[in-house]
């Protein structure tokens, strides 16, 4: 275990801000414990019998980083899906494994840190909050997580606010 975390730690993570990469990258271990929460509980008033396991729960980790003086937030999911090994680099492979598995989590999650970002600039449109200061959902696979590589790890954003809150609409209406 003590690997995997040390794995995980080391691996240089895409930088994302609202809908592009930056080119950048960073990594979990740079992160200060004052920039991070681990294990935030959600509640989300919607149908558990419809969304049994979307209704509550916890995010595994939501943190901050400055980006040319800019607060930006992200999320990440730690995953434990076993892979072949070389699957684990495949970022197409990584994609659809997460399209396929985790498509209402990641609406979820997104579209509930907007919203809550949202309160802390009333003057910006969550349009502008997105763009802004939404960091993107990361997925680390943590068996597959390498130090100095991307092994592992999948970034996600949306092509703009609007798409997001479609997604989240589109979930809503089969409440």
């Amino acid at each position: 275990i003590g690997e995997l975390i040390a794995n995980t730690m080391g691996a240089k993570i895409p930088e994302v801000i609202g809908n592009r990469a930056t080119g950048g990258m960073f990594k979990l271990s740079s992160l200060k414990n004052t920039d991070k929460k681990t294990e935030i509980e959600f509640n989300l008033n919607i149908n558990p019998d419809t969304f049994l396991n979307y209704c509550n729960g916890f995010i595994d980790l939501l943190f901050v980083r400055e980006i040319n003086g800019t607060p930006v937030y992200s999320l990440l999911d730690w995953k434990t899906d076993y892979f072949d090994e070389c699957e684990y680099a495949n970022y197409d492979y990584l994609k659809q494994h997460t399209d396929m598995h985790y498509p209402v989590q990641r609406v979820l999650y997104s579209y509930c840190l907007i919203k809550w970002l949202k309160q802390f600039y009333p003057e910006m449109s969550e349009s502008d909050v997105f763009q802004n200061h939404f960091g993107g959902i990361y997925y680390a696979y943590v068996r597959g997580c390498k130090p100095e590589t991307s092994n592992g790890i999948y970034p996600h954003t949306w092509r703009d606010f609007a798409t997001l809150e479609k997604a989240f609409n589109r979930i809503n209406d089969i409440i």
